[in-house]
């Protein structure tokens, strides 16, 4: 939600099993479904895709060859290592914002 406050546009969401790209980015709306299922529903990212016939879900992957300006990740710790920083960087990241609990 801070993103799209803030002008910008968040391209995926990711959980334990995979990451869920929506190739032009998610709205306030479609923000709002994977909150609810992930928060209400207890589900998984991949259950977004009930709601969309844009998104993809790349199963037991991580969301860091994405092209993107800017990549928050959040709530693991570790969770970006030497391999996925080279993929950000090559794939156009300008920065990285961790929200873990216990950043790398």
């Amino acid at each position: 939600e801070k993103v799209l406050q803030l002008g910008g546009k968040p391209m995926t969401f990711s959980d334990s099993s995979g990451f869920i790209h929506e190739p032009e980015g998610f709205s306030s709306e479609q923000v709002k479904i994977v909150m609810k299922i992930k928060n209400d529903a207890r589900g998984r990212c991949e259950d977004y895709l009930k709601h969309s016939s844009t998104a993809t879900y790349h199963k037991d992957k991580r969301p860091w060859g994405i092209e993107a300006d800017f990549a928050f990740p959040s709530a693991t710790e570790n969770e970006i290592n030497s391999k996925d920083a080279v993929a950000l960087v090559e794939n156009g990241c300008r920065g990285v914002f961790e929200g873990a609990n216990m950043p790398s």
